[in-house]
């Protein structure tokens, strides 16, 4: 975050969004989105204010993202919503492991979802995946 904002105009506005944690993302177990590369840590509100602290800018807006309607996001909603395990937050629980039942709960859910994408519109009412951050920083 530091080196977006030395990028930054003073001023000027810094839009990051990140993984939420808890969220229907996090809660299907091996779902290799939430590996690295692709997201390296998770975020909450909380989080998102204390990165705002650290790197000295002013927070304009840390919201939920509601979901999308867009097919990119409704294939996640549609996996959680039909997946049999979870992977639930708590101490010593993991989200990645070789567990044979979660490598078929995967499979199974993409495969579900994609079906259920082409048949029925997405899920109403899912809860947000992403986190928003919205800062100016200083006028220096």
């Amino acid at each position: 975050a530091r080196q977006l904002l030395a990028l930054l105009r003073p001023g000027g506005t810094l839009i990051v969004c990140a993984p939420l944690h808890p969220s229907p993302l996090t809660e299907i177990p091996n779902f290799l989105i939430n590996a690295p590369p692709h997201h390296l840590t998770w975020w909450t509100a909380s989080a998102c204010q204390a990165l705002a602290e650290v790197i000295g800018v002013e927070p304009l807006e840390i919201v939920e993202v509601p979901p999308s309607p867009h097919d990119s996001e409704a294939i996640v909603y549609w996996m959680h919503r039909l997946s049999l395990l979870r992977a639930r937050p708590g101490p010593g629980e993991r989200y990645l492991a070789h567990r044979w039942g979660w490598h078929l709960n995967l499979v199974f859910s993409y495969l579900l979802a994609r079906l259920a994408m082409r048949l029925l519109p997405s899920p109403k009412g899912g809860r947000p995946c992403n986190v928003m951050l919205v800062a100016r920083s200083r006028q220096s």
